[in-house]
């Protein structure tokens, strides 16, 4: 996906780096992650071989909430298209948070969240389409949370 931003790369390499924190995170825990690292098979299988996608919500601290994306366009003139939990791919697992708190979800329940409590939609920079789910709701959905103390 190639968005009209300059920030784009930069904010690439920043989820990058928080997807490495994660990996080393989930290691500890007996999870390994290999994430692809070309755009050719994460957008033809997913972001890695297990099925755990990782989103870095670099606010969610602050907000006490997350931010789940569920779709995107290209540009503000295209169509909409199913992103996040609602993207069709190979992730069974959701991995969100930030360097100071991360939550490991089944994208089944989070779409499962989604489709029966149909929480209000937000529209960010008109690329990007999400709705918010409270910490305190997030801890009962998830598989599990972790508070880390590894910040970057």
């Amino acid at each position: 996906m190639t968005y009209n931003s300059a920030d784009y790369l930069q904010n690439l390499e920043i989820g990058h780096i928080f997807q490495d924190h994660v990996m080393i995170e989930l290691i500890k825990k007996g999870i390994c992650l290999q994430c692809f690292a070309s755009r050719q098979n994460q957008f033809k299988i997913g972001e890695s071989i297990q099925g755990i996608e990782v989103k870095l919500d670099s606010r969610c601290t602050d907000t006490h909430r997350l931010s789940i994306e569920i779709g995107e366009k290209k540009a503000t003139s295209n169509i909409w298209i199913p992103s996040g939990i609602l993207r069709d791919d190979n992730s069974l697992f959701y991995v969100q948070g930030n360097y100071d708190i991360y939550f490991f979800f089944s994208k089944r329940t989070l779409k499962e969240y989604f489709k029966n409590t149909k929480p209000k939609i937000h529209y960010y920079n008109g690329t990007l389409r999400k709705f918010y789910i409270d910490f305190d709701v997030a801890k009962d959905l998830c598989e599990f949370w972790e508070e880390t103390i590894n910040k970057q």
